[in-house]
């Protein structure tokens, strides 16, 4: 786990070449939690009548990966609303894991998986704010779709009233 937080705090986006993006699945979360831990969260804590959780908090964690990318304007959105860029499934993986374990408050996750959790938002927030771009995808959305220029624009900029030398006689 400690090769995870490293991967993801040092891991810089720039300068990516075109890459596949990917769609998140159970087993992609194995890889961070054992397979047996994920069965538990995913069926003994079900009542009567609900399904398996795990493809709806994989589509929320999916979501809102995209909604960081796409929040800088420099960023290309995948045209597949499910995809994300490859170097984020990481990212992705902690997050998706923390949720998943809110479903069981006796089965806490380790000190490095509830770290890995955090460089994860720091990471998005880092992406969003435009610190770090993420890869290309090879099918990119077209221009003017969710993401791609998301960033807000200034029509105009309003003359300031108040300045240093206006409030001198105060």
């Amino acid at each position: 786990m400690n090769e995870i937080i490293y991967f993801m705090k040092n891991n810089k986006f720039e300068n990516m070449k075109v890459n596949d993006w990917v769609q998140l699945t159970p087993t992609h979360l194995e890889t961070y939690l054992m397979a047996r831990q994920i069965h538990l969260l995913r069926t003994v804590v079900l009542g009567a009548g609900e399904s398996d959780p795990l493809p709806k908090l994989i589509a929320d964690v999916t979501r809102r990966v995209r909604q960081a990318i796409g929040s800088n304007g420099k960023n290309r959105m995948s045209d597949d609303q499910r995809l994300i860029p490859a170097e984020l499934q990481p990212t992705a993986c902690a997050l998706a894991l923390e949720a998943l374990q809110g479903r069981i408050p006796l089965l806490q996750l380790s000190q490095e998986q509830r770290k890995a959790a955090d460089v994860a938002r720091e990471q998005l927030y880092a992406i969003a704010n435009g610190d770090f771009r993420v890869s290309p995808p090879r099918h990119p959305a077209e221009v003017g779709e969710y993401g791609n220029f998301s960033s807000m624009i200034h029509l105009h900029v309003r003359r300031r009233q108040v300045t240093a030398s206006a409030l001198s006689g105060l």
